[in-house]
C-alpha cells in the first residue's frame, strides 16, 4: 500500500507540471487511477486508516488467506484488462508515465501472488502482532476521539484477534511446504508475544483508550466502553496472543530453519529476484546489488575519513564515533519531551517552506493522503526490542543477499 501511495503521489506531482505534450488528458485513465486507489483501500482498510481516511476504521482484512488473495487477483486482473484497452501511444507524456506506473504495479502484484508469501503471515520486524498493539494503544494512527471511533475499534479489535488465530493455520501450511522462518528470527518473535501476557488488564497496551476516555463522553458511555474493552481484551485479544506464543514455542520453533538465506525456501531464488525487481525497479542480480552496496560502504567510509580529518580529530574512525556519542555538545537534550519539542520546531519550519515550494503538488497529494504528521515516542517495549536487535540488524544488512532472509 505504501508503494501505491508513492505511485499516486508521483502521478499527482506530474499532473501539476506543464505538459510537454499538449495532447488532451485521457479521462478513462484518470477513472482507472481513481477506482484502483479506492479498491486498494477496500482491500487494505488499515492502509486507509494510516492515510487518514476513516471510512474503514472498523474493518480489517486478513490479507494472507487464500480467499483474500483470490479477491486481490481478480481485482488486479480487472485492472490489467482495463489498462490494456487503452492505447498507450495516444496518451500525452504524463499519462504515458502514469500508464507505465499502474501497469507495473498491477503486473508485479499478480506475479507476487504466484509465490506463497502467505505461508509466513508475520515476522519480527513488520508483524501484525506489533501493528495491532500500536493501533490498540490509542496513541498512534487509530483515532479515539468520538463514540464512533470507540465503536469502530471494538469491531476491529475482534478481527485483529481472528487475524492472529488465522496466522496459525497458514504458519502450519508453511511448515508442511518447507516454507518457514529461520530459528534465529523465530526466537525474536517469542518475547514480543510474551510481553503481552499481563496479569492486570489495566497494564495491557490495549487498555490505553480506556485510560484516556474523552471527557465529553457521558458516564454511561464511559462505563459501556470500559466493560466492552475489558471483556474483549481479557477474553479474546490476550488469549489470542497466548495461543500464538505457545504455537511459536512448541510447534514452529522446532520446525524453523537453521539456514538464513531466502534461497533455502522452495523457489526462494526466484522469489528473491522478484523482490529485487519490486523494490529496486531493476533486473540486476542479487550479487550485483550486493557489490553495489559494498562499493557504497567503501565510498561512505572514505567520506567519513575526510570529515574526521576536516574537523581536526586525532584518532581513527572508531575513536571519532565514540567521541560523537559521548561528547556532551552532541547531546543537548536532557528529557524525551525536549527531543519531541525540537522535532516539532523543525516540523513547523519545513512544513511552511515545503508548502510554499510545492503548494500545487501538496494540494493534489492531500486528496489522497489526509493523515497529518505527528511525532510520538515509541512504546518502551519497542524501544527495548529495537536496542536488543540493533547488533543483529547490523550484521544482517551486510550479509550477501542470498545468505540473508529478506522479510
Amino acid at each position: 500500500m505504501k508503494k501505491l501511495i508513492l505511485i499516486i503521489s508521483i502521478i499527482s506531482f506530474l499532473s501539476c507540471q506543464k505538459e510537454k505534450n499538449v495532447a488532451q488528458k485521457n479521462p478513462e485513465l484518470d477513472k482507472i487511477i481513481s477506482e484502483y486507489y479506492e479498491d486498494q483501500l477496500k482491500l487494505s482498510p488499515l492502509s486507509a486508516t494510516f492515510n487518514g481516511d476513516n471510512r474503514y476504521n472498523d474493518l480489517l482484512n486478513i490479507y494472507f488467506t487464500d480467499s483474500h488473495r483470490a479477491l486481490v487477483k481478480s481485482i488486479l486482473e480487472k485492472y490489467q484488462k482495463s489498462i490494456q484497452e487503452i492505447d498507450r501511444e495516444s496518451l500525452n507524456t504524463n499519462d504515458q508515465l502514469t500508464y507505465d506506473l499502474i501497469e507495473r504495479d498491477v503486473n508485479l502484484g499478480l506475479e507476487g501472488l504466484s509465490f506463497p508469501e502467505n505461508f509466513i503471515p508475520l515476522n519480527q520486524f513488520y508483524g501484525f502482532h506489533l501493528t495491532f498493539a500500536q493501533l490498540g494503544s490509542g496513541s498512534v494512527i487509530q483515532p479515539f476521539v468520538t463514540i464512533k471511533d470507540y465503536e469502530n475499534w471494538s469491531k476491529r479489535m475482534l478481527k485483529g484477534a481472528a487475524y492472529l488465530d488465522s496466522s496459525l493455520v497458514y504458519f502450519r501450511k508453511g511448515m508442511a511446504a518447507g516454507h518457514v522462518l529461520p530459528k534465529a528470527l523465530i526466537v525474536k518473535i517469542i518475547p514480543q508475544l510474551d510481553a503481552f501476557n499481563v496479569k492486570d488488564v489495566k497494564e495491557s497496551t490495549f487498555y490505553g483508550p480506556i485510560k484516556n476516555l474523552p471527557k465529553s463522553f457521558s458516564e454511561a458511555e464511559k462505563k459501556r466502553f470500559t466493560e466492552l474493552y475489558t471483556n474483549n481484551i481479557q477474553q479474546i485479544i490476550l488469549p489470542a496472543y497466548s495461543r500464538l506464543a505457545t504455537f511459536m514455542k512448541e510447534e514452529y520453533l522446532p520446525k524453523g530453519r537453521l539456514s538464513s538465506g531466502i534461497s533455502d525456501i522452495p523457489n526462494g531464488k526466484a522469489y528473491y529476484q522478484y523482490l529485487i525487481r519490486t523494490m529496486t525497479t531493476t533486473d540486476k542480480s542479487a550479487d550485483e546489488i550486493y557489490q553495489t552496496g559494498l562499493s557504497e560502504v567503501k565510498r561512505i567510509k572514505a567520506e567519513m575519513e575526510k570529515t574526521k580529518d576536516a574537523v581536526g580529530f586525532k584518532g581513527d574512525l572508531k575513536a571519532f564515533f565514540e567521541h560523537m556519542r559521548t561528547d556532551p555538545k552532541f547531546t543537548p537534550f536532557k528529557t524525551p519531551a525536549e527531543v519531541l519539542a525540537a522535532f516539532e520546531t523543525i516540523h513547523k519550519k519545513w512544513s511552511l517552506h515545503l508548502k510554499q515550494c510545492l503548494d500545487v503538488f501538496l494540494n493534489h497529494l492531500l486528496k489522497f493522503v489526509k493523515q497529518k504528521l505527528f511525532v510520538l515516542p515509541q512504546p518502551q517495549l519497542n524501544i527495548l526490542l529495537a536496542l536488543k536487535m540493533e547488533k543483529d540488524l547490523v550484521s544482517f544488512m551486510f550479509r550477501s543477499p542470498m545468505q540473508r532472509h529478506l522479510i
